[in-house]
């Protein structure tokens, strides 16, 4: 049987609060496999955020394991957290954080420069993947020229030119009318099973749960297994 891309193992994660502490992640465990897509559901303030940023290296559990891939993040310092999101994760989130004053394709080759140069065949890399997400007539446009739905593309095709191990995808669509959103949401499903890229999807979207591989509902900390 393969091995799990992401392995969490009795994770734990506390806020402060008040004159103490409030336990946000109550004791995770959870296996996901190399290739698919989870989606997490849950209301706001029910910890599936803090449970992405954990695994995107952006936040740290408190007690318990967490290991992507062969890094184990609860015992990386913060360099290693560092070099491990830019080479490993790709990030989309509800508002697709494009800077205005880029083009479509240079908002693309950002994803690329915490890693290295950005070259010419990065070039035609942005182009192939602007051409994915059917975009490429206006990879010379300003992000303002663009509408919601169009925008959260460039930022999935920011994600995938890296052709990361991991896309963390926290409300991707939460910002879309529902017929965007779930267009959206496909091109998600095609990009995972053509590049065979693991996704994880935070959302209070019940409808996004539909295609995924495995759907978990988030409540008050505790992650349980949902029907889809």
């Amino acid at each position: 049987m393969d091995t799990p891309l992401i392995s969490l193992a009795g994770l734990k994660k506390y806020y402060p609060s008040g004159d103490g502490r409030s336990l946000v992640l109550n004791h995770i465990d959870l296996d996901i496999a190399r290739a698919s897509m989870t989606v997490i559901r849950g209301i706001s303030g029910s910890g599936k955020t803090t449970l992405l940023n954990i695994l995107g290296g952006l936040d740290r559990g408190d007690e318990g394991r967490v290991r992507v891939g062969d890094a184990l993040l609860d015992s990386m310092d913060f360099a290693a957290l560092t070099r491990f999101r830019a080479e490993r994760v790709g990030f989309i989130f509800q508002f697709h954080n494009l800077i205005p004053t880029l083009t479509v394709k240079e908002n693309v080759l950002t994803g690329l420069e915490p890693i290295r140069t950005v070259t010419a065949q990065d070039h035609r890399r942005a182009e192939e993947y602007l051409h994915k997400v059917g975009l490429l007539e206006h990879a010379e446009k300003f992000p303002a020229k663009l509408s919601g739905g169009q925008q959260q593309r460039v930022a999935i095709a920011r994600a995938l030119i890296k052709e990361p191990q991991l896309i963390l995808a926290d409300e991707p669509t939460g910002s879309l009318d529902e017929d965007t959103g779930m267009r959206v949401f496909e091109l998600l499903r095609q990009m995972q099973e053509e590049k065979q890229v693991t996704v994880v999807i935070v959302t209070h979207n019940p409808a996004l749960g539909q295609h995924a591989d495995q759907v978990y509902e988030m409540r008050s900390g505790h992650l349980h297994r949902a029907a889809q």
